[in-house]
């Protein structure tokens, strides 16, 4: 599996930063358009395959905060910088207008990791059918 990040200046202190925005098949079917979005649970495990890939930045910017909007705390991306929540939002809605203009590649793919097929199905299909959304 790909996944893959979008640079993006933060709200906050202006620095780009990367935030963890898609997952995508390193060998995708026929059927494979369009990238699946990051949720809570995708970053719980995109946490240690980062760390391990040499991303500690990037993994520790991977953490519970506070969101307004959301009413509640949850596992988000933030500045690698600050670490201000990026939120899902605005990530999701910047990464689904570059992959319409120019495809999946025009996120930048952080590493290729080995998945196992009952994790990617998880995120293609969910626990009751209803997978995680995708970035178009």
């Amino acid at each position: 599996m790909r996944i893959l990040a979008l640079r993006r200046e933060c709200w906050k202190c202006g620095e780009t930063t990367a935030c963890v925005a898609g997952l995508y098949p390193q060998r995708p079917s026929r059927t494979d358009y369009w990238a699946r979005s990051v949720d809570e649970t995708s970053r719980a495990w995109i946490k240690p395959l980062l760390e391990d890939a040499g991303f500690p930045r990037l993994a520790g910017a991977i953490k519970p905060r506070w969101s307004s909007t959301a009413g509640e705390r949850y596992l988000s991306s933030g500045c690698e910088h600050c670490g201000a929540l990026q939120g899902d939002f605005p990530v999701d809605e910047e990464a689904s207008d570059l992959v319409r203009a120019d495809g999946v590649d025009a996120l930048e793919t952080l590493l290729v990791a080995d998945v196992p097929t009952p994790v990617w199905q998880r995120v293609v299909h969910g626990e009751h059918g209803d997978g995680g959304t995708l970035l178009m």
